[in-house]
């Protein structure tokens, strides 16, 4: 037996309270998901679970050699904190005993534009008796297009370091 049409109607119309909601929260969910690497150029060794972190070579109080450098980044919605221990988990998995953290920034990686387009048309009808008595219509159809635009930065958070291992 074949649903009907009202029972057609009403399904298509849950659906379609459905949809946005859907769509919301998979855009929502992708847009928290947000973007977090890291790249390495240089020695590894085994991974290590534990790593030392400095803000200057100075404070580093044991003999070290220089493994290498990390680079660590994060969308806007990470906290450079968040960024730092991405940076933190990159130099364990290298097998690092210590990183210096060398900088953070932000650097632009492209731009989003946005438009908006709007047609708008109007529509005058104009009714009318000729020189002849006989009845006469005109109509007069103008319209428009608009069209504005926004362009903005796409950035990233950056934490940059150098990873070392102890000799002694």
């Amino acid at each position: 037996m074949w649903p009907s049409p009202l029972r057609q109607s009403v399904d298509a119309a849950r659906l379609a309270l459905r949809l946005p909601r859907v769509c919301a929260t998979a855009l929502l969910s992708a847009t928290l998901a947000g973007c977090l690497s890291s790249e390495y150029v240089g020695r590894s060794y085994a991974p290590t679970s534990h790593v030392d972190v400095y803000f200057d070579a100075k404070d580093v109080s044991r003999p070290y050699t220089v493994m290498g450098e990390v680079r660590s980044q994060g969308d806007e919605i990470f906290s450079f904190d968040r960024i730092q221990k991405e940076l933190v988990e990159k130099a364990q998995a290298e097998g690092a005993d210590g990183v210096i953290i060398l900088g953070t920034g932000r650097e632009r990686i492209g731009t989003s534009t946005k438009t908006d387009t709007q047609v708008r048309t109007t529509e005058t009808s104009q009714l009318g008796v000729d020189d002849s008595g006989n009845l006469r219509g005109t109509t007069v159809t103008a319209g428009g297009v608009t069209t504005t635009g926004a362009t903005s930065d796409i950035n990233v958070k950056v934490v940059t370091g150098q990873l070392i291992k102890y000799t002694k």
